[in-house]
């Protein structure tokens, strides 16, 4: 689709960020194959329509006054709870199956792709119950902890040897994953210990009143989703910064991070793909973010992930691409 490379932000381009959420609820609501709904979309849909839509270097809409843009964060996180809320409710009665399968699936991906986007913008709002909100969203998938790293470790030392969250060239997606996971996990306890703890005892008492009150399934399901959501979220980890290097003492500059301009990628995940800006203002809302000479991804995240899925081909591809 030919659209024109400059282009100023429609605002209501970001409510197309809610059709991903709103499918996977309906299609877990409805059952059957209809539970695959989360899935095909992110996997099948979203990346053509990356590729489809091309890029844009369009400027966003600081000017326009923000409660449009936040009623869209509080929506992502009512979504996000009733996206868990029908999942549990449709394990309990379904029972293990190849739907059960697909339903836990469907519903991590859209928590992976809708719920933990909107935690981290807000867990970097000045406001202590916007902080709060990202937060329980972040419960829902079992991963307080990255308030903690997140903020307090990643955006200090990103793209360094002492940020957990940060690829190395010669990593792969997989090698990163499993190294990230437990750093991010150990570095939260180092950085603030009390808190890591409450968010620990907090997400083991959700297990375990699950499994005690509901039963085996719908504790699985819980894991399951959980578990999807943080490999995704683990994976825009991986691309955002991967083989972009900087000492510690260097200032961050944009230089330091990926990012992508593809458009259904902007508009879903509310321009977390603008992510150098981010790094060089964290509080700054999602709609002022701006476009920054500095590397590029060759595509929006959603087409980029079959590419980070076969290590050999993402590192062909983006070696390219790394800076002199």
């Amino acid at each position: 689709m030919n659209l024109p490379s400059r282009w100023k932000q429609n605002r209501l381009a970001y409510l197309v960020s809610l059709a991903l959420p709103l499918l996977t609820i309906t299609g877990i609501h409805v059952g059957g194959w209809m539970t695959v709904t989360g899935l095909a979309t992110a996997f099948v849909l979203y990346p053509l329509l990356d590729l489809t839509l091309g890029e844009s270097e369009g400027t966003n809409l600081e000017h326009l006054h923000p409660l449009f843009f936040d009623v869209i964060l509080y929506l992502h996180c009512m979504l996000q709870l009733v996206s868990v809320l029908v999942l549990l409710r449709f394990a309990h009665h379904e029972g293990y199956s190849v739907f059960f399968w697909c339903a836990a699936l469907s519903s991590g991906t859209s928590a992976g792709t809708s719920g933990i986007v909107i935690a981290h913008e807000l867990i970097h709002r000045k406001q202590g119950w916007k902080k709060t909100m990202g937060i329980v969203v972040l419960w829902t998938v079992s991963y307080m902890h990255f308030y903690i790293e997140h903020i307090r470790g990643h955006h200090k030392w990103v793209s360094t040897s002492k940020d957990s969250a940060s690829a190395t060239v010669t990593q792969g997606l997989w090698s990163f994953i499993l190294s990230t996971i437990p750093r991010q996990w150990l570095s939260s306890f180092r950085l603030k210990p009390g808190m890591a703890i409450t968010f620990l005892a907090v997400e083991i008492s959700t297990l375990a009143i699950l499994f005690w009150a509901y039963g085996e399934i719908v504790a699985v399901a819980w894991i399951t989703q959980s578990a999807m959501a943080i490999f995704l979220l683990e994976y825009v980890n991986y691309i955002r910064h991967w083989g972009l290097r900087r000492e510690p003492d260097q200032k961050v500059e944009a230089w330091h991070s990926w990012q992508s301009l593809n458009r259904w990628s902007r508009w879903t995940l509310v321009e977390l793909t603008l992510h150098a800006d981010h790094h060089i203002t964290a509080s700054k809302e999602y709609w002022k973010l701006q476009v920054f000479e500095g590397p590029r991804l060759p595509s929006g995240y959603f087409a980029c992930f079959y590419l980070a899925l076969i290590p050999p081909i993402w590192k062909a591809v983006m070696r390219e691409r790394l800076p002199v």
